[in-house]
């Protein structure tokens, strides 16, 4: 029934989230959470680094009696500070979404109630963030199998043409099962019922979906976006239950 919406219909709702958090003062402070919480991340791990583990690999060279010595510790130190920070932003990257969810569900919350939906009950912070760890752990699936396309194409010759359109087809379903999760969530949908209304919305969660896995592929991206995605994914459902409604 909701294929009145269609791919096309879908992929428009993350731009109306942005649009929403633009123009609504009330969403900044949540919106940027997600880039307080990564820039927390990395800051602490690499000020841990820096305080602690540089030091120490230095230390292994040992006190610097030559130049190729000093050299040697120089770029040990060096090389621990480049791990720390590509470790931060990992860890970043995996942990700031889950610990933003108490964040990104009241973006929920006060989109719902701008299109005039009742309010839904208050739920804790440690559920919000148990809904969130939950289905990042579905998408962490998605991201082994990028991860696996991504060495395929690197290994294998020409299979670019074949893999490329796998990947965004695959980021497109993960990406938008990550963002309708949060109002699916809110709904207070278990995660069988999430999984059937995925199901029957095919088109709307692919064309939601790749709208935005195009914009992803660059970098710091979808961690900027989430927030609008988050907004356009409460949106989306709206507009699904209004063209059934209609056609019921």
């Amino acid at each position: 029934m909701a294929r009145r919406l269609g791919f096309f219909g879908a992929a428009a709702h993350p731009y109306k989230g942005l649009w929403f958090v633009m123009k609504t003062p009330g969403a900044w402070p949540l919106a940027v959470v997600p880039v307080v919480m990564a820039t927390l991340l990395v800051t602490s791990i690499v000020a841990a680094a820096v305080a602690w583990l540089v030091p120490a690999a230095g230390d292994l060279v040992g006190a610097s009696r030559s130049w190729y010595a000093t050299a040697g510790r120089v770029a040990l130190e060096a090389l621990t500070a480049l791990l720390a920070l590509v470790l931060g932003v990992v860890v970043a990257a995996v942990l700031s979404q889950p610990l933003s969810a108490p964040a990104l569900e009241r973006l929920v919350r006060l989109r719902e109630r701008e299109l005039g939906l009742p309010a839904r009950p208050q739920t804790s912070l440690a559920t919000d963030l148990w809904r969130s760890a939950r289905s990042a752990t579905i998408g962490a699936a998605g991201i082994l199998m990028v991860l696996c396309l991504s060495v395929v194409d690197l290994l294998v010759p020409g299979s670019t043409i074949v893999v490329l359109p796998l990947k965004l087809v695959i980021s497109a379903f993960f990406v938008s099962w990550d963002l309708l999760d949060y109002p699916l969530s809110v709904r207070d949908l278990g995660l069988r019922a999430r999984l059937r209304w995925i199901r029957g919305h095919l088109p709307e969660v692919f064309g939601f979906g790749m709208s935005l896995a195009v914009v992803f592929l660059l970098p710091c991206m979808q961690l900027l976006l989430l927030p609008a995605g988050v907004v356009g994914a409460t949106s989306l459902l709206r507009a699904v239950d209004l063209a059934e409604a209609e056609e019921s």
